[in-house]
């Protein structure tokens, strides 16, 4: 049963004939909300935010595509939210290379778009948002081709009978091979850093239901964001432990996620692992590398910046991260979307310097980051966030390819690299083990 009362609508809309950009806003039950993401799930090209640490989630239903942002866009809402983010634009950005394939054909180098509609969950509440224009007749559409998404839907496949069968791929030779041309690049000063990812390709046999990876993937990396792009008949899905950056009533956060080890089998070999992560010269060396270009960038953006001159440990579900949070006040009025623009790619992904590394990475790789590596971002008038969308797998039909990385710096040993790079490849592919 839908939720959308017409004629509240329809008397919001005679109140603000004059308005730009309006919104209207309907609190829905925890049932109505189900109904809703799974039928959407289904029938649109959408955009998933999920944040379990903080319990907000949204899915935007993508609506009019969008050239330039307009950070000053006067939004007018039936009512008002207090403190639950409702995104004006939604939009996501490949990874700078000039690797084209296939897999990644649905998607374009960088997308946004004002949402037709949002469902969003904050906590234990449920609201489904309309973006409306000042056309009754276009308004009278967009009502009833939401009210269709209320309705109930088909059983879907369970994804648990999916089967998933790997092709065999960078093998561990070829991997040793790529990692001794870097550290030959890295001691003859060409480069200081690379970040080397791959792919690992699967065939899928039988129908997945999205909505069941999401929710494992959300019960099994509490500390991580989860999100899902769908363009036709593309998915492109992970778990990311790295916030690109974040917009909150004026200040700016962000963060610098790089230096990894394992975690230990039991909270004694667990604390033996940190305690070894904190101390080690290769992973601190990465990880201040990080820090200090962030800061250099943010700098250049006019922006004083604030952090602790240790890094503490971030912890996910196979891994365990060295992190620095950092944060600093915006002054006057900033383009968020051009701040994180300097920013990517970070190091932490890419390397260093930017462009030799980027050129290597095309060489080495020899396939299309797309997504993995970019950013997906909401923007409102006064909170933003971006995140680095890593810990990954794109699906396309019936094949899936999943996407991992590790930074190379001087010291690195292939064997430790590819090892990790596994337990990174095992927040997608656990999803498919029985």
């Amino acid at each position: 049963m839908s939720n959308i009362n017409k004629n509240k609508v329809f008397e919001f809309l005679d109140k603000n004939k004059n308005r730009k950009q309006l919104q209207y806003i309907e609190e829905i039950s925890k049932n109505n909300f189900k109904l809703l993401t799974q039928n959407i799930y289904k029938t649109e090209n959408y955009i998933y935010w999920s944040n379990p640490t903080d319990g907000y989630k949204f899915l935007a239903v993508e609506g009019r595509n969008v050239k330039r942002i307009n950070y000053n866009l006067n939004v007018i809402k039936n009512v008002k939210l207090k403190d639950i983010v409702v995104p004006n634009y939604v939009g996501v950005k490949k990874f700078p290379s000039k690797l084209k394939s296939n897999e990644w054909s649905d998607f374009k180098s960088e997308k946004w778009f004002i949402p037709k509609s949002i469902a969003i969950q904050n906590l234990d509440k449920y609201y489904f948002v309309i973006n409306l224009s000042s056309s009754k007749k276009g308004c009278d559409v967009l009502i009833n081709n939401s009210e269709k998404l209320f309705l109930k839907v088909d059983n879907i496949p369970d994804h648990t009978k999916t089967k998933i069968k790997i092709t065999p791929k960078n093998n561990y030779a070829d991997w040793k091979k790529k990692i001794e041309i870097i550290l030959n690049k890295i001691e003859n000063n060409i480069i200081q850093k690379l970040v080397l990812s791959r792919r690992v390709d699967a065939t899928m046999s039988g129908k997945i239901k999205i909505v069941d990876i999401l929710n494992k993937l959300e019960s099994e990396n509490k500390t991580s964001c989860i999100y899902t792009v769908k363009q036709n008949d593309s998915i492109y899905f992970g778990a990311t432990p790295e916030k690109l950056l974040s917009v909150k009533n004026n200040y700016l956060y962000t963060e610098a996620v790089a230096g990894t080890i394992k975690r230990g089998k039991n909270k004694k070999e667990d604390e033996v692992f940190e305690n070894s992560l904190l101390k080690s010269k290769k992973n601190l060396k990465e990880h201040s590398d990080v820090v200090k270009y962030i800061l250099e960038k943010l700098k250049a953006s006019g922006i004083k910046t604030n952090h602790e001159s240790k890094p503490i440990i971030k912890k996910i579900k196979y891994l365990q991260h060295l992190w620095t949070p950092i944060s600093g006040k915006l002054n006057g009025k900033k383009e968020i979307l051009n701040i994180v623009k300097t920013l990517i790619p970070t190091p932490a992904v890419c390397g260093t310097p930017q462009n030799k590394t980027i050129k290597t990475i095309e060489k080495l790789e020899q396939f299309e980051r797309g997504l993995f590596c970019g950013f997906i971002g909401y923007i409102n008038k006064k909170n933003s966030e971006f995140i680095v969308p890593i810990r990954s797998a794109l699906l396309n039909k019936n094949k899936l390819y999943a996407y991992a990385g590790c930074g190379v710096v001087k010291g690195s040993e292939a064997k430790e690299e590819f090892e990790e790079t596994k337990l990174k490849l095992e927040t997608i592919l656990s999803l498919f083990k029985k």
